[in-house]
Formats: C-alpha cells, structure tokens, sequence
C-alpha cells in the first residue's frame, strides 16, 4: 500500500519543520548570550562588593582600631 501524500501537504510539512528548527536555533542563541551577560554582571558586582568591602576595611587595619 503506497501512501500519497499532496505537494502542499509536504510542502507545509516541510515548511513547519524548518521553521520549528529556526526558531529553536534563535532561542537557543539568544539563551546562550543571556547566561553570559547575567554571568558577567554577578562577577562584576561581586568585585564591586568586595572593593567597597576592602575600602570601609582598610582605616580601621591601618589605625589598628
């Protein structure tokens, strides 16, 4: 038994396939970027933390207080 499948029906079949797979490649670049930059930012804020830290440190190890 041979199955017949229409010119439009492989067409929109093929046409969705491709589709799905361009949407699923943006998502996952878009993903990629987005965990960089928040990696990013909490290490940049974390040497932030701990300049400000070391700064409020610092006059009370110099004066011995």
């Amino acid at each position: 038994m041979s199955l017949r499948i229409s010119l439009r029906t492989r067409f929109t079949f093929s046409a969705a396939i491709l589709l799905t797979f361009l949407v699923s490649l943006i998502i996952f670049v878009i993903q990629k970027r987005e965990v960089a930059t928040i990696i990013s930012e909490s290490r940049n804020q974390g040497v932030l933390i701990a300049k400000n830290i070391a700064y409020v440190n610092l006059q009370p190890l110099l004066f011995w207080d």
